[in-house]
């Protein structure tokens, strides 16, 4: 498959879904190299998916902030978008065999080397366009099916199970159950400890520093100050925008009533960790805890509004 079929390849099946809904089924792993060359391969993906894409990702922007446009999907953003499928990868179970194992931890180390690649946010309105593409990655879900049978059971991970499994279903008690599976918990039952996994997500999020903040409240991985991110809520916008991306994270309104105050809470005291590990006096210190400040004050208002 050429370098350009491998671009439209990952634009369909991994970035239209995560901006457009629909089934994500992640491609082959890619790795820093050929990340690299589908940056320039970019130009030759559909015409019609381009457009479809820009309309929704500048959309989603002007919730955050009054843009009436945005620049192509970056290099970084292509780069996102294949280190978040490589992270994908990384939970397969086919990824490797029993004699291979090693390979998701070679994977894991692929994914790093990538997210240490690719530059943070030169802008505001970059850091807006990174968000405005990956904002709702979290909410990816994953659905596994159990197949229990008079004589054993079979667990599917993203797939539907073979139908030969589901014949006779009352003659061989054949039962069916289907769990979703968060993003953070996809890594069960593969060779990569939670905490390995946890980081190759806190990775991925340190270079789109504003959905890092926008899911700040998150258990894991625990929210820790970058230089992106304290670059972003240095300035006033920058702040307000970090600010708008955690109010507007739930898919709906009533959901985000249902759990504002739990959530303003849970986010004041991540905030309040990761900025007690800065070294007081320092330049991001104070940034940090005016950040801090100001959401507080925020959430005060957010919890008044949901009652």
């Amino acid at each position: 498959m050429s370098v350009a079929e491998r671009a439209q390849e990952l634009a369909e099946r991994v970035i239209g879904p995560l901006l457009l809904g629909g089934p994500l089924r992640p491609v082959r792993p890619i790795g820093l190299r050929l990340a690299q060359d589908l940056v320039h391969a970019a130009g030759a993906v559909d015409d019609a998916w381009r457009v479809e894409v820009q309309a929704c990702r500048v959309r989603r922007a002007r919730a955050l902030a009054p843009v009436d446009t945005l620049a192509d999907l970056s290099a970084a953003e292509w780069g996102l978008a294949a280190a978040f499928n490589d992270i994908l990868q990384t939970t397969n179970h086919e990824l490797s065999t029993f004699a291979t194992r090693g390979r998701h931890l070679e994977l894991c180390r692929s994914c790093h080397e990538l997210c240490a690649a690719i530059p943070p946010p030169a802008s505001v309105l970059e850091a807006v366009a990174r968000h405005a593409t990956f904002g709702r990655a979290f909410e990816l879900t994953r659905q596994d099916t159990e197949v229990s049978w008079w004589t054993g059971s079979a667990r599917y991970r993203g797939q539907k199970p073979p139908q030969r499994l589901l014949y006779w279903k009352d003659l061989r008690n054949v039962r069916v159950s289907t769990t979703p599976v968060a993003l953070l918990d996809m890594d069960e039952g593969v060779p990569i400890t939670d905490e390995d996994f946890a980081g190759l997500i806190a990775a991925w999020l340190g270079v789109t520093p504003l959905t890092d903040l926008a899911l700040v409240a998150r258990v894991e991985p625990a929210f820790a100050w970058t230089r992106a991110s304290l670059s972003l809520v240095a300035s006033p916008v920058g702040r307000d925008l970090a600010l708008r991306a955690f109010a507007q994270r739930e898919p709906s309104y009533e959901l985000w009533r249902k759990q504002c105050r739990q959530d303003a809470d849970a986010a004041v005291e991540a905030l309040g960790k990761a900025t007690a590990t800065l070294r007081p006096g320092t330049a991001p210190r104070a940034v940090a805890e005016a950040f801090v400040g100001a959401f507080r004050q925020a959430a005060e208002t957010w919890v008044a509004e949901a009652r």
